[in-house]
């Protein structure tokens, strides 16, 4: 067995989801122009880029998240306090991702304009993904003893 802080999730470093892509700009941009149908195409390019960006965000930590869970269920690592220490930090980014992400979808499906309204199936299925990602680190952290209410702020 080798201790969970090599597993390949560990290798590399995750960016929070806000510096990847431009969540609050693109939050900002409906919020300010959401009345204003010349900037409806600015609107949708910014929503565009916002869904490009975290649907690579959210697939790789599914995907991550996947493997890390057959490597403990398969006993393949022992858990160390650096370890979960590590693993802590890495499920609650993911985590905080995904219900942030939620809460930008949830924004967004409220603003009844046009580049929101084309995009919405594309939205929805994206939310469905991040939701999935923090659903998966929840139930690894559970799994592993990592205290839930780190997890919720």
């Amino acid at each position: 067995m080798k201790p969970l802080d090599v597993a390949p999730i560990f290798l590399n470093p995750r960016v929070r989801l806000r510096y990847q892509v431009p969540l609050s700009e693109t939050l900002e941009l409906v919020r300010t122009c959401k009345d204003d149908e010349k900037c409806y195409p600015a609107i949708e390019d910014s929503v565009d880029s916002l869904i490009e960006g975290s649907s690579r965000v959210f697939t790789r930590d599914v995907f991550d998240l996947t493997i890390l869970k057959l490597g403990l269920e398969a006993r393949q690592y022992i858990i160390t306090v650096r370890g979960k220490y590590v693993l802590r930090r890495r499920l609650n980014t993911m985590y905080a991702d995904g219900m942030e992400f939620k809460a930008t979808v949830v924004f967004l499906m409220g603003v009844k304009i046009e580049p929101t309204v084309r995009l919405r199936p594309r939205l929805m299925g994206l939310e469905e993904l991040a939701l999935e990602a923090a659903t998966m680190s929840r139930g690894i952290g559970v799994e592993v003893d990592i205290e839930l209410g780190a997890m919720d702020k």
